[in-house]
């Protein structure tokens, strides 16, 4: 199950955030959850890769991904990568749907792969990676035959970021946002935060208990939830809860 472990908020009037800023807090974060059950200075997620789209990639989060040794797969832009694009069509073979092309650049580690995905409404995309390893080995060949280069696995990857982003669609905060002397966006990043929250409630729920998580709807679950707040609540010491 997909859970939201860090999260920051911009406004439009912070302007000082780049976007190899944002890969660095995921960096970051990587490093620091579950640093306690590793010896002082060991990557608490060596094997975790960071998947995200080609927003993301710029000259500054490439390089400081490769240079922390930071696993990664994601999206590119082709007007980005203009060298690698003319690379993987210098063959001038006409496009068709399911067509795969890769190159490797064996000093950096990374893999560039295209691919024209038969997905209705997917098309031609681009794809880098770094973290994955090039075998030559005839059965790990044939294990793989059916798993496009790099690509294979950011599609799976971001699939749960797409599941869990549209898991919050129409489950969001219940009161107002803003008025009052309180800011619009304010109210709708509260909205969002308490939607996440809910989210990783139920799927930590769903995880232990091992619910089948299509069987129980959100509202229901909020129900449960809710009674299951209240009734633990009147089984504490009146005494020590605090009055807000």
């Amino acid at each position: 199950m997909p859970y939201l472990l860090s999260y920051s908020l911009q406004t439009s009037q912070n302007t000082d955030s780049t976007v190899a800023s944002v890969v660095g807090k995921w960096m970051n974060a990587l490093r620091t959850i579950g640093a306690d059950r590793v010896p002082e200075g060991e990557h608490p997620n060596p094997k975790t890769y960071l998947a995200f789209d080609s927003f993301y990639l710029s000259k500054d989060s490439r390089n400081m991904l490769l240079a922390e040794g930071q696993k990664f797969t994601c999206s590119v832009a082709k007007e980005r990568v203009s060298l690698e694009v003319s690379r993987v069509h210098d063959d001038q073979q006409p496009d068709i749907p399911g067509k795969t092309r890769t190159i490797v650049n064996d000093e950096s580690g990374e893999l560039f792969t295209y691919h024209y995905d038969r997905q209705k409404g997917v098309g031609k995309k681009y794809n880098l990676s770094y973290g994955f390893i090039r075998s030559e080995l005839k059965e790990k060949i044939k294990a793989h035959e059916e798993i496009i280069p790099g690509y294979s696995y950011y599609k799976t990857f971001f699939e749960y970021c797409d599941n869990f982003n549209r898991s919050l669609h129409d489950r969001s905060w219940p009161h107002k946002r803003g008025g009052r002397g309180q800011l619009g966006d304010l109210g709708v990043q509260h909205d969002f935060i308490m939607a996440a929250i809910l989210r990783n409630t139920i799927n930590a729920y769903f995880s232990i208990t091992q619910v089948d998580p299509l069987s129980v709807d959100f509202e229901t679950s909020m129900t449960r939830l809710a009674n299951d707040i209240y009734a633990y609540s009147i089984q504490l010491d009146s005494s020590k809860i605090l009055s807000y």
